[in-house]
């Protein structure tokens, strides 16, 4: 459970640094994420790293799909 705590406040610190394409977001930076992590000293940090981008993999599609795309 701490482990998803560290992942949802790495989260909170890079969520709109995003990589845009011409319709949108597609993904986190992923140089932001580890820079965060590094940051805050996180020991797991593969598990929080792909626990942060699979979280804002469902960020995105949650805004894509409430815009109708």
């Amino acid at each position: 459970m701490e482990d998803n705590r560290e992942a949802l406040g790495i989260f909170f610190m890079v969520q709109y640094q995003l990589v845009m394409g011409f319709n949108g977001p597609v993904d986190l930076n992923h140089l932001a994420v580890e820079a965060a992590i590094e940051r805050e000293g996180i020991r797991d940090r593969k598990g929080c790293f792909n626990k942060v981008v699979r979280l804002g993999y469902w960020w995105i599609n949650r805004d894509r799909n409430k815009d109708g795309k």
